[in-house]
């Protein structure tokens, strides 16, 4: 038996489901074999009726998902009533209907009103097939069927149950994830953001100094770029209100309006073809890395990204001119950088010197994971 796809949709779920459950149905056709060979109008016109009334009753029985236990039991009663009466009065042949009350009995949610409820039903099946000297060998048949049939399709509604289970959780963990992702951007939009106003106050308050000596000419040197600070915080935040595009182009036009927004200079050279997520998300993530550590650590005017493929590996590089030291100790950001990157296969770099340059390379491929 192939696996169940754990991806697989409630829709999907439902088709095999309702298969499941119909499938059954072709049994149908002995009951119905036999009308033929019935002469008298009024039997023929009852066993019609009870198949036409079997089946309403079936389908009803199976259409709510989850079942109430009251709604199967009366479904179930009202298919094995049918069934015995039928097959008193019209024939033998029809005692294969009761058996169906034990389907309807397999949804109850008690283990043990189940196999009671089957017993019973499967009981009185044995009774009225006696009562109408019904051979022993069909009655056996109808035995292992009215018992072996419910418990396999209680096993596989189990499994259908266990299926949509997985599916909600699946689901839910998207959902957990995109909310983490989200709140992971807005904590960095929030200190970069912190970053580019504190700049902006900084000017401010070197232009009221020049003002109050009256030193208008660099004055208005101070808040013109005290104005520019301003507009480029604004185009951080107009970079990121309504998500941009994700991945690594969201990440690169967020950290041009962050460092921008900061008072660095930010160019981005070259380009790379369209990866695949993983490798994507990871460039992502060093893109967004190496802004921060140029925000915070590398007094820097200028930053310079470039993009570019190596042989099969997508390359992304950033480098400032500001100061950093040439024995560069990996922090917790750099860390975390790298393990990211290697989870997809690929490797980080970085040098201290004139400046710091962070390198990222990752297949540009989708393949296994090393």
């Amino acid at each position: 038996m192939s696996r169940a796809n754990p991806g697989a949709t409630p829709r999907d779920h439902g088709r095999r489901y309702a298969f499941y459950t119909l499938i059954w149905l072709a049994y149908l056709v002995y009951p119905a074999l036999s009308l033929f060979g019935v002469q008298e109008e009024p039997r023929l016109a009852a066993g019609v009726a009870g198949l036409v009334l079997f089946m309403a009753l079936y389908v009803f029985a199976f259409a709510a998902r989850p079942p109430s236990d009251r709604r199967t039991l009366w479904c179930a009663a009202g298919i094995e009533a049918i069934g015995l009466l039928a097959a008193f009065y019209v024939g033998a042949p029809f005692l294969g209907l009761a058996v169906y009350a034990t389907l309807v009995l397999a949804r109850q949610r008690s283990s043990r009103a189940t196999f009671l409820t089957i017993a019973v039903a499967v009981a009185l099946i044995v009774a009225v097939g006696a009562a109408l000297r019904a051979p022993s060998g069909e009655l056996l048949a109808l035995v292992l069927v009215g018992v072996l049939a419910p418990l396999a399709l209680r096993a596989f509604l189990q499994l259908v149950d266990a299926m949509l289970e997985l599916h909600r959780v699946q689901v839910e963990a998207s959902d957990l994830l995109q909310l983490a992702e989200r709140s992971l951007r807005a904590g960095e939009l929030q200190e970069q953001l912190a970053d580019s106003l504190t700049l902006v106050v900084v000017k401010a308050d070197l232009a009221g100094a020049l003002l109050e000596r009256s030193d208008v000419r660099d004055a208005k040197r101070e808040v013109a770029e005290l104005e520019a600070a301003a507009r480029a915080a604004l185009d951080l935040l107009r970079a990121t209100e309504d998500e941009g595009p994700r991945g690594l182009a969201g990440a690169l036009r967020v950290a041009v309006a962050s460092l921008t927004a900061a008072g660095v200079a930010c160019d981005v050279d070259g380009d790379l073809p369209p990866l695949d997520p993983a490798s994507d998300d990871a460039l992502a993530f060093a893109v967004r890395e190496a802004a921060k550590n140029v925000l915070r650590h590398g007094a820097a005017s200028h930053c310079r990204i470039r993009l570019a493929l190596d042989g099969t590996d997508a390359v992304v590089s950033v480098a400032d001119d500001g100061c950093a030291p040439a024995g560069i100790e990996p922090g917790e950001g750099l860390r975390s950088l790298e393990e990211r990157v290697q989870e997809v296969g690929g490797g980080v770099a970085w040098r201290g010197g004139a400046g710091f340059t962070l390198e990222a390379r990752v297949p540009a491929q989708a393949g296994p994971v090393r």
